[in-house]
């Protein structure tokens, strides 16, 4: 690198780190104001559920509030899954072991991404968000592992008992993602499956081992992979379902009713006239304007009472015809509500002031930054502006460090990616009127992390350090 680009990568360094640490020092402040502090959600999955149980069975113990037990579990788990993911998408595999990311300079990162304000809400929350995200974390974390070992494997010892071992951990985590919130089967269900894509190219750049040996290792490496999948699948959709809240009210898939929701919403009463008298049955006017009012009713109240009149076959085609009305009648609204949502879960911190200052389509923003300053008011002010504030000059920096010369991340940062691409669509697409900050924060945290990496990479850190 060229004396200016040290001198720029010093620079932006300094930059990052000093306002990074303040973010640090804030995010500490208000973590400690509001330890005792609960903000209520609604608590989904099958596995959240049975961890507040023994939460409150520690609580009678102790006599420790169930959820601040809950924070400390929570914010530990962050912390420690952030910095082996830090870690992890530094690694280099030879045969002395793998380095990466210092182990105090993973620390430093870790609490960077720990206090982003957004984020932070969830840990110190009784919600099931920071625990999956961990997980998640954790689960990339091995599915970088999984990539460095297949490119490296005839320099590293053992390499049939760490990868058994990597896979099974892998597999294990995608279940308790699954099992967190059933979401989760799907988004990392796409990251497993994308990584196996990677560990099937990499086989094919091994010079070492023959064609018969290549197809052999990679084959029980996605037939593990798929395995995994199908399993979270089966749990999401069979055993659990139910208990998870995967199934809905109704029988009308989830894609119709996302559909419903997305393309319609809000304008079931501007548009009333439209609709065909059998949905006027079902569904008068009074019905039409509370549904306008407030997004969730489209699952819970009007999907299920045209099935309930109609049966599913007949309700599904009756949606459809919603929808195509609905987009005929005001298509480019439809379009902005979806690009506006999209650009608020790429960048949540960015647009938070507008969502909250009303600029912008309905969101569950307002009522997220009202449970957080409910206890501290005037602190969360500061931290939250501080934030979204600090995120914008991140922003900038990671987009000038993009510019510069590309490392090779051995398809990381490609299926961190597709990865993110993915979320923001899913999220995007369940419906107008929910966008919801909480849902991406795994997003907002690869912006950090991308110019913690690209410093890396420029040697900004200093030397690599190995570990275990």
């Amino acid at each position: 690198m060229s004396s200016f680009g040290n001198k720029v990568h010093k620079i932006i360094f300094s930059l990052f780190f000093t306002g990074t640490t303040v973010q640090i020092l804030g995010g500490f402040v208000w973590m400690c104001a509001n330890l005792g502090g609960y903000q209520e959600f609604e608590v989904g999955g099958i596995l959240y559920p049975l961890l507040i149980s023994l939460a409150g069975v520690v609580e009678g113990m102790t006599a420790v509030p169930y959820y601040c037990i809950l924070y400390v579990v929570q914010v530990c788990t962050a912390g420690f899954s952030y910095v082996r993911f830090l870690q992890a998408i530094t690694c280099k595999v030879n045969a002395k072991g793998q380095s990466g990311l210092g182990k105090w300079q993973a620390m430093w990162g870790s609490l960077c991404l720990l206090t982003i304000p957004v984020g932070m809400q969830c840990h110190l929350a009784v919600l099931s968000v920071s625990l999956t995200v961990s997980a998640f974390m954790l689960l990339l974390a091995g599915l970088f592992r999984l990539l460095d070992l297949t490119a490296a494997q005839e320099s590293v010892q053992d390499y049939k008992k760490i990868l058994f071992f990597s896979l099974l951990k892998i597999g294990c985590l995608l279940l308790i993602c699954t099992l967190l919130m059933p979401e989760y089967r799907y988004l990392a269900g796409v990251t497993v499956g994308m990584a196996g894509i990677g560990v099937w190219i990499q086989s094919g750049k091994l010079k070492g081992l023959s064609a018969v040996q290549r197809y052999k290792q990679t084959g029980v490496i996605l037939i593990a992979l798929l395995f995994s999948i199908l399993i979270s699948f089966g749990l999401a959709e069979g055993v659990f379902g139910e208990k998870m809240g995967t199934a809905a009210k109704t029988q009308v898939s989830e894609v119709k009713s996302a559909m419903v929701s997305r393309f319609i919403w809000p304008g079931y009463r501007r548009h009333y006239s439209a609709w065909s008298g059998e949905i006027k049955l079902v569904m008068d006017e009074n019905m039409a304007w509370g549904i306008s009012l407030y997004a969730d009713q489209v699952r819970s109240e009007l999907i299920p009472a045209v099935e309930a009149a109609y049966g599913v076959e007949k309700a599904e085609a009756l949606l459809s015809e919603m929808i195509s009305a609905a987009f005929m009648i005001r298509k480019r609204d439809i379009a902005g509500m979806i690009l506006q949502d999209l650009v608020s879960y790429t960048v949540s911190p960015l647009m938070l002031p507008r969502l909250l200052s009303g600029e912008c389509h309905a969101s569950y923003s307002g009522q997220n930054y009202e449970i957080m300053k409910n206890h501290t008011p005037g602190l969360t002010r500061y931290y939250v502006s501080y934030g979204c504030w600090w995120f914008g000059i991140v922003l900038i920096l990671a987009l000038l460090l993009c510019l510069g010369k590309r490392g090779k991340s051995g398809g990381k940062w490609l299926l961190l990616s597709v990865t993110a691409v993915c979320m923001v669509c899913f999220y995007t697409m369940q419906g107008a009127g929910m966008m919801d900050y909480k849902n991406t924060i795994l997003v907002t945290m690869l912006w950090y992390a991308g110019v913690i990496y690209k410093l890396h990479t420029a040697k900004s850190w200093g030397k690599e350090e190995m570990y275990e």
